[in-house]
Formats: C-alpha cells, structure tokens, sequence
C-alpha cells in the first residue's frame, strides 16, 4: 500500500508536469483520449510552472485525505509507474500490475470505480475552486469594476455640465458682444450728431 499523504499522491502525477515538454512516447494515443484530455503544457499555458505545482499540491492532498483502503486505483497507479520506471513498457506494466491484482481480489471493474471515485473528487474541488475564483472576483474585480462605471457617470455627468457651462459662456459672450456692438453704434450715433451740431453752428452762427 502507498503512504497516504499529499506528497506521495503528488509524485504519481507530478511528473506529467515536469516533464510535459519531454519527447512523446512511442505509444500513440487513441482518437477519443487525444481529443478529451489536453495536454498539462496546453492547460497550463497561461500559469507558470510554479502555480501549477501549488495547485497539484492542493488537489493531491485532497484525494489523499480520501484515500480508499486496500489496493484501488491510487496503489494500481503507483505500482505500475514503478514498473515503468523499471523500464517494462506501459502496455505491460498495465497488465503486470493487474494480473497481481486480482490475486488480491481486485477487478477491471473495482479500478475503473475506484478511479472515477478520484474523479468525483476533483470535479468537486474543480466546483468549489470556481467558487472561490467567483468570489475573489466578486469582492475585488467586480468591486473595482463598478468603481470605475461609478467614474465614468460622474466623468460623463461632468463633461455634460461642462458643455453646459461652455454653452451658457459663449451665450453671455455673445450677449454681452451685441450689448457692446449695440452700445457702439448708439454712442456712434448720437456722438457724430452732436459734433455735426457744432460744426453747424460754428459755421452758421456768428
């Protein structure tokens, strides 16, 4: 049986990691598992290793804090990586690690349970970290968010009452410009008069 901890469950799957950028195996992949499951490279592209790795540390411990007794999936998995790393190839490490299995009462169908067991666990963590991510956003970027709508009424308020001011301006200006031309030409008017008088009777009364 594996050691039931957060380190040992992370070994069985850190690797795909670390080593993501390694040359393909010589076994190709069926049709159907190609198109389903991404590679960690192509998943991982916007994250940094290190992140990723934080994360990994996080889903490893929870499915070594539900670790099932006896010999399920997680132990299937990790005897046959040994064999691997003995050189066997995976086709026979697979069915080596079976074949010793079943001595033990273990069944095709007792793995495949056990490892969608697994996979529950992670949609489940998958559902309660988009939560979090919902949350974060909701009492951060949300928050920021509707600051900045809350700028940009009060910067579209101002700029209308800005136009507003502008017009009531050039509206005075414009006044005050036909008041001063109006002025002008009275003041003009009656001042030529008046000199025209003078001149008139300078000119006609001696």
């Amino acid at each position: 049986m594996i050691e039931k901890t957060g380190k040992i469950i992370k070994s069985l799957f850190i690797e795909e990691v670390e080593d993501s950028a390694a040359p393909a195996s010589s076994e190709q992949p069926s049709p159907a598992s190609a198109q389903s499951s991404p590679s960690p490279a192509a998943a991982s592209s916007a994250a940094s290793n290190s992140d990723v790795k934080k994360m990994i540390d996080r889903l490893s411990e929870v499915i070594a804090s539900q670790n099932q007794d006896g010999f399920d999936y997680l132990e299937y998995r990790n005897a046959i990586k040994e064999l691997i790393l003995n050189g066997q190839p995976e086709s026979t490490a697979f069915l080596t690690v079976f074949t010793t299995a079943k001595t033990l009462g273990v069944t095709k169908q007792s793995l495949v349970e056990s490892a969608n067991f697994y996979i529950s666990l992670l949609e489940s963590e998958n559902s309660e970290f988009n939560n979090e991510l919902n949350s974060a956003k909701n009492s951060d970027i949300t928050e920021k968010e509707n600051t900045i709508a809350m700028l940009e009424k009060e910067i579209a308020k101002s700029i209308k009452e800005k136009e507003k001011l502008e017009k009531e301006i050039q509206g005075s200006k414009d006044k005050l410009s036909s008041a001063s031309s109006a002025f002008t030409a009275a003041y003009q008017n009656i001042h030529t008069k008046i000199k025209d008088d003078i001149q008139k009777l300078e000119k006609y009364v001696k």
